[in-house]
């Protein structure tokens, strides 16, 4: 699926891959198709792990058996929260679909480089007390249209054979599915997910996390 990556890249997909555990199909590739940047900016690891610890953790907290997480945060954030969900006992799996072109609206470069990065770092538990499945929050933003037209849209909405079904996460020992993000309203592509969960009787729970100017110190 990924032959023309150089070996770098395919080792990065390869350890995110094993990393999903049973739901490695679900690793998106399609970012593993352009070339590594040299430089790419930060990973806000610290801010990632602070969304665990404080507002994802404690809503889980009481929850019996497994459960399913879709994280739906700006793609760099949603990464970022990979090692604390690791120490915590999740698995992570990318869902990330921004396809490369030529001067593509939604940068592909950085996330690559920021799943090779951590692809290194990755340390999923033996015993995982439930899954995260890291959303790509910027999949449909507003364009800068002053320069829209000379660039590869390549937004995009997520399908519900995107993450697995209601079957296959209750065959894994899921009930509980949540929906963490920082807005209010579910777009349409998450809600029409989730509600396929409700329809399969799978409860399914929000879980709002403040922008960082929100977030407050420890």
């Amino acid at each position: 699926m990924i032959r023309h990556a150089s070996r770098a890249k395919w080792r990065a997909y390869a350890a995110w891959a094993q990393a999903a555990g049973p739901f490695w199909q679900y690793t998106a590739a399609t970012p593993f198709y352009v070339q590594v940047p040299r430089e790419c900016a930060p990973i806000p690891l610290e801010e990632g792990r602070w969304i665990v610890e404080h507002s994802i953790a404690p809503f889980f907290a009481s929850v019996a058996g497994r459960t399913a997480l879709l994280l739906d945060l700006p793609m760099h954030l949603s990464l970022a929260t990979t090692p604390a969900f690791h120490e915590a006992g999740w698995l992570v799996v990318p869902v990330v679909a921004r396809w490369p072109g030529s001067r593509p609206l939604l940068s592909v470069g950085n996330v690559l480089a920021h799943l090779v990065w951590l692809s290194t770092r990755l340390y999923p538990p033996g015993d995982p007390r439930g899954v995260v499945f890291a959303l790509d929050a910027d999949r449909q933003g507003m364009p800068n249209y002053a320069v829209a037209e000379r660039q590869f849209d390549n937004r995009y909405w997520y399908k519900a054979d995107d993450v697995p079904s209601a079957k296959l996460l209750r065959e894994w020992g899921v009930e509980v599915v949540g929906v963490a993000a920082h807005y209010h309203s579910l777009p349409g592509d998450v809600k029409h997910i989730t509600e396929g969960f409700s329809r399969s009787g799978m409860a399914v729970s929000r879980i709002w996390i403040p922008p960082r100017d929100a977030q407050g110190a420890d």
